[in-house]
């Protein structure tokens, strides 16, 4: 998915699964600071917004319909299973020999559970060492012990079973697209997955949602910083060090 006003990262994804060979197709993100008050009336939950203002911003109602929209592609075509990615994702060179041995091993998971190529959290994310399905020497499909510390919804995959369940669910938008936790507990499926080792990451581009206001000090400090060259240089390597932060996992 990519929003319109994202050229430069539509580019970047289209190279990227160019080189890998990946059949793709682009799906319009919406763009929620372009939302009206009567969609979100429609869309969303108003009681929702009033309760968690910093949380459920325009960028992240639209990040959630952005994936409904997506599902019901899923339905409406009749689609066995599908990729989603974000347009701000780093894939791993061998992700196409892993499709195709999720293909062969672990599609019946899909039924009921959803696999990810990258998760994140700011605290450890624990795994499962006894239920790997081995994609190739290096990489498993491994079961999430606690999905309440798991966020990031920028790459995975979804059976249309579980795209149906989910856009049933969904609307109106009352979380952000990656409460996983909350899809799991509304019965949408009963587990999540992943790649472990990581099958993507962040491209570190900076974020679309909007947490940081346009008006704001900080805002106006981090376009500043993007003007210098030393200084951009070391931001982006404070986002390398707050990825590696986010990305720590083990086994259990």
């Amino acid at each position: 998915m990519n929003l319109k006003r994202s050229p430069e990262r539509k580019v970047y994804m289209e190279h990227q699964l160019q080189d890998l060979g990946l059949d793709f197709e682009y799906i319009e993100a919406v763009d929620g600071s372009k939302l009206t008050e009567a969609e979100i009336d429609q869309l969303c939950d108003r009681n929702a917004i009033a309760q968690h203002p910093d949380w459920l911003k325009p960028g992240a109602l639209g990040c959630s319909l952005s994936h409904y929209y997506i599902y019901k592609n899923i339905v409406e075509n009749n689609i066995p299973y599908a990729l989603i990615l974000e347009d701000d994702v780093e894939l791993d060179d061998n992700l196409p020999q892993m499709i195709q041995a999720i293909e062969e091993k672990a599609l019946s998971v899909l039924d009921d559970e959803l696999i990810f190529l990258f998760l994140a959290s700011p605290n450890v994310m624990y795994f499962s060492k006894m239920e790997g399905i081995p994609l190739n020497e290096k990489n498993q499909v491994r079961s999430g012990l606690d999905i309440r510390a798991f966020c990031c919804s920028g790459a995975y995959f979804i059976s249309h079973q579980v795209a149906k369940r989910m856009m049933n669910c969904i609307l109106p938008v009352r979380v952000s697209a990656d409460t996983w936790h909350y899809f799991r507990d509304e019965g949408c499926y009963k587990n999540v997955r992943c790649i472990i080792p990581f099958a993507a990451k962040p491209a570190m581009f900076e974020s679309t949602i909007g947490y940081v206001s346009k008006g704001s000090f900080l805002f106006q400090l981090k376009e500043w910083i993007k003007t210098k060259p030393v200084l951009n240089h070391i931001y982006k390597i404070r986002r390398r060090l707050y990825w590696r932060r986010w990305s720590r996992i083990a086994l259990k």
